[in-house]
């Protein structure tokens, strides 16, 4: 079963997505970037949900230190700023959802972003 990490700071936003898609993926979680990104060498991952709007570590800070890894799992970006689409080629976002997305728009932006991945994924680390 394929494993989704989920970056929310807001805990009733984590628990709905978590709800959303235990039933097809293992899911983890994380409140922050930084926890996010200190997970990574330990558990594999390949999918990230990621919230821009974050205090501390933002979600563009959280992409940038994901485009360092050799192979980045595909990262969609949510947020309720305007321009995803935009914001999420700038940068390097497998995809892009508004907060006000539907969940099957959720689910399946999702699952493009793993179809659209290498098949095999070996364990990510940050230590290079």
């Amino acid at each position: 079963m394929k494993r989704l990490l989920i970056i929310d700071d807001e805990p009733d936003i984590l628990e709905l997505l978590e709800m959303l898609f235990q039933d097809h993926y293992i899911v983890v979680t994380a409140s922050d970037g930084q926890s996010a990104l200190e997970m990574l060498p330990l558990v594999e991952v390949d999918a990230i949900l990621l919230d821009l709007h974050m205090p501390g570590m933002s979600g563009q800070d959280v992409l940038r230190e994901l485009r360092k890894l050799a192979s980045p799992p595909p990262v969609i970006i949510y947020s309720a700023a305007y321009d995803l689409e935009k914001q999420a080629s700038k940068l390097g976002a497998a995809g892009a959802l508004s907060k006000t997305a539907s969940p099957e728009d959720i689910i399946a932006a999702v699952e493009h972003a793993l179809a659209s991945s290498p098949k095999s994924s070996p364990k990510l680390s940050l230590a290079n």
